[in-house]
């Protein structure tokens, strides 16, 4: 809808809230729901102020910026420091490059050429090459693996352009940290740092009630989900639910109408219970 070249001004949360207030005044306020930037301090502050002018709209920070940091963190254990060397979800494709290369590799490391090779003399061309065939390195790299690749799933959902990602995201987030889990039940103490990582990171940044709420009204994966998972979880995405209709919804009327339907939606009762509804949880698109 436009760009304003703001390289010139100072980045403060002010400056940064006006541009987007006098953005949302030109497209129409009662069109606007969600604002998502970056999740720096001077953005996250701007946010605030629109949510404080602006009753009906939210503001998140961009999920895929999110998980981009989890795997930076996580990229920074112990554990994984020193066999990674590159920034953000392109680590886990160079490794994965690594691992389906491996016998390749150290091919190359026994064949002639490299042998009479000057490299294979120097300092580095003998610390590359004893890196290769070092068990731990390759152990390392596949839990790094094990651990990242639960989480490109979600970052590919997030930034799918064919079907909104809002309703998968927070469901997606519990299937991932479930899937590190059993890939590393083998290694306890990782697997628990790197959950405390995840979900230090969505707390601080993507807690929001819009993901919880959009979960709940997605009725393919909110009832899967329901057969699942602890009822004080699914309480949670209620109240997710009521705050955002309660900032969202302002005739009170029709909070009360919504309120009545939320338990038969929830427990499958009147027009929800039918067979037919029940049987195209999946099938239709909650979006539509």
């Amino acid at each position: 809808m436009g760009s304003v070249d703001a390289s010139g001004m100072v980045q403060s949360a002010q400056m940064l809230f006006e541009l987007l207030d006098n953005k949302i005044d030109e497209i129409g306020e009662d069109y606007v729901i969600q604002v998502v930037t970056d999740n720096v301090a001077n953005y996250k502050l701007a946010g605030k102020m629109l949510m404080e002018k602006r009753r009906k709209l939210y503001w998140t920070s961009c999920t895929a910026h999110c998980l981009d940091l989890m795997l930076e963190d996580i990229g920074g254990l112990k554990d994984f420091k020193n066999v990674i060397a590159t920034r953000f979800a392109t680590r886990l494709f160079d490794m994965s490059s690594l691992v389906r290369h491996k016998d390749a590799l150290k091919h190359l490391f026994i064949s002639d050429e490299w042998k009479g090779s000057n490299l294979s003399k120097t300092e580095a061309g003998k610390k590359v090459e004893e890196t290769v065939f070092a068990v731990p390195f390759w152990n390392t790299v596949e839990d790094f693996i094990r651990a990242s690749k639960p989480l490109i799933v979600v970052l590919r959902i997030v930034d799918g352009d064919e079907r909104p990602a809002m309703p998968e995201v927070y469901v997606a987030m519990e299937e991932a940290k479930k899937k590190i889990r059993e890939h590393l039940a083998h290694k306890e103490r990782l697997w628990k740092k790197i959950i405390s990582i995840i979900d230090r990171r969505w707390e601080c940044q993507m807690e929001r009630p819009l993901y919880g709420a959009a979960l709940f009204l997605n009725p393919g994966k909110f009832f899967m989900f329901k057969e699942n998972e602890n009822g004080e979880l699914i309480a949670n995405l209620h109240i997710s639910l009521v705050d955002v209709m309660t900032r969202l919804v302002v005739d009170p009327a029709i909070q009360d109408k919504i309120t009545l339907q939320i338990d038969d939606y929830r427990y499958s009762k009147g027009c929800f219970g039918r067979d037919m509804a029940i049987r195209q949880r999946t099938t239709i698109n909650p979006s539509k």
